[in-house]
């Protein structure tokens, strides 16, 4: 839970500090930007929860269903909300567009969560099982794109959508190669 607390402090203090406080208010007032921020947030709670619960006691069916359950849940209504927005940019602006800022924001915001993360977890001298770093993964990417709705407008269409979905993937699967390092050791 402090692990929780303290990502929640630093993301809020980040975003009250650096954000553009107009932008963000009209943002919210968006349905499609507040769920998504919402979706965001619940798999970054859930995930995290998981993990710290994975790690202590063991990876049950529920622990391992209930994050990712909130995931899809996430990730299937943020692509019926922009299914109807139409892709106005052809498939080479997608990647000279925002998209790869966000690509690149998630990754950076990913590593040191992770990171962070991987560190309190190797501090109970338990084995890192492969469902807690993929969970712990899963975490570190949905709280990255949660703090990234502080600073990005909320334009997100299929083509968007699928970067951020892309890299999802990639995080969890460097956490979990991470985990076959730290168990190498």
């Amino acid at each position: 839970m402090v692990f929780l607390a303290t990502l929640a402090f630093v993301g809020g203090l980040l975003g009250y500090l650096f954000a553009d406080h107009d932008e963000l208010a009209r943002q919210i007032r968006d349905p499609r930007a507040a769920f998504e921020w919402f979706g965001a947030g619940l798999t970054t709670v859930g995930a995290i929860l998981a993990t710290f619960r994975m790690h202590a006691h063991g990876p049950t069916a529920l622990w391992r269903a209930g994050p990712l359950l909130t995931f899809a849940t996430w990730q299937l209504a943020t692509i019926y909300l922009c299914h109807d927005i139409p892709t106005e940019k052809p498939a080479e602006q997608i990647l000279y567009g925002h998209s790869p800022d966000c690509f690149l924001f998630i990754l950076a915001i990913s590593i040191p969560v992770s990171s962070a993360l991987f560190w309190v977890l190797c501090q109970h001298r338990i084995p890192l099982g492969s469902s807690v770093a993929a969970m712990a993964g899963l975490s570190a990417a949905a709280a990255s794109i949660w703090l990234m709705q502080f600073f990005h407008a909320f334009e997100m269409n299929i083509g968007d959508w699928s970067i951020h979905f892309a890299v999802i993937g990639i995080v969890v699967g460097c956490a979990a190669y991470a985990r076959h390092i730290l168990s190498s050791d």
